[in-house]
């Protein structure tokens, strides 16, 4: 079974969810370093690149691995970027395609990604998918509405996420 496309529209009603949170209780307020971590392969960074650029045009705080500076020399890589994954942004945005389902990179950071996912009672993993890629369930639920990058322009994209992290 396959993942829905956003244009599918088919599916079948949603269960009712229940709230995380107790009754009487507001979550406390949470800080992220980023609203939007990618999570890509080297093979569509080009496409990312664009997306980042008009992401950040739109005021959004990108993490972006070209960024990664002087802050993290000396440090494990792996451990830092698993803590931006995990904890540091609020949305993540994996574009899968077949070389990232290959990549041990990418599924790291998808799998720090899905372990918050779990504990958060909205959604947390936005993903692009590149092209008629099969993807296992592991990875992304059959029911899981993703955007396909081939019908999307990186602008587009962008404005997809800025509506996501709540602004117009």
């Amino acid at each position: 079974m396959r993942a829905v496309r956003e244009d599918d529209g088919a599916g079948p009603e949603p269960a009712e969810v229940l709230p995380f949170e107790r009754p009487g209780r507001r979550p406390a307020a949470v800080r992220f370093d980023y609203d939007i971590a990618v999570s890509f392969s080297g093979r569509q960074r080009s496409y990312v690149h664009e997306t980042v650029l008009a992401a950040r045009q739109l005021g959004l705080r990108v993490f972006y691995d070209e960024d990664i500076s002087g802050d993290w020399w000396g440090r494990n890589v792996l451990v830092e970027m698993r803590r931006v994954y995990r904890t540091g942004t609020r949305f993540v945005v994996p574009f899968i395609s077949e070389e990232y389902l290959a990549s041990s990179f990418g599924m790291d950071e998808l799998c720090f990604a899905m372990t918050t996912a779990l504990g958060r009672p909205e959604p947390y993993i936005l993903p692009v998918v590149f092209g008629d890629v099969d993807l296992p369930a592991d990875v992304l639920h059959a029911y899981t509405v993703y955007l396909d990058a081939y019908k999307h322009t990186p602008q587009q994209l962008a404005a997809h996420m800025r509506r996501q992290v709540g602004g117009e």
